[in-house]
């Protein structure tokens, strides 16, 4: 849930102006957790593709069959597809996206963090209402439309 909106209701409010915020004491070991799985995929991912590069040369030299070169390039293909994952999972860690809960489910709503106050980040979201149930725990395992369960 917003921990405190920063207007009142009825209160005049200009664009780009501060609705609320959020507190999250799990923000900075997710995204370290994220931010590594990242780094690993993005090596994993350079290396397959240098191999599935090889194996094309080695396949039309002869060296290789056809299924070698395919499992190669699909392991580099599968490592990509992976690295955009985690990309995206960094992304929504660093606070670019917060998700909502609306009728039992996430929805992954943009916002724009205007300041940090220690752990605190001030969002800035036309979304968002103060009385809005927001996830802060398990960002990277989350996805637009999953069902969600809140628990005291």
């Amino acid at each position: 849930m917003l921990n405190r909106g920063e207007l009142l209701v009825g209160q005049p409010v200009e664009q780009g102006a501060v609705l609320a915020s959020v507190y999250n004491p799990e923000l900075q070991p997710a995204l370290a957790s994220a931010q590594a799985r990242l780094n690993e995929l993005r090596s994993q991912s350079e290396q397959a593709t240098r191999e599935a590069e090889r194996a094309e040369t080695l396949y039309q030299r002869g060296v290789i069959s056809a299924q070698q070169r395919e499992q190669l390039e699909s392991t580099a293909a599968s490592l990509r597809a992976a690295l955009q994952n985690a990309q995206a999972g960094v992304r929504q860690t660093n606070g670019q996206a917060v998700f909502r809960v609306r009728d039992g489910r996430a929805e992954q709503l943009p916002v724009q963090i205007s300041a940090m106050r220690g752990e605190w980040a001030m969002l800035v979201t036309d979304d968002l209402q103060a009385d809005d149930q927001v996830v802060y725990a398990g960002l990277s395992r989350l996805l637009d439309g999953d069902r969600v369960e809140v628990r005291p």
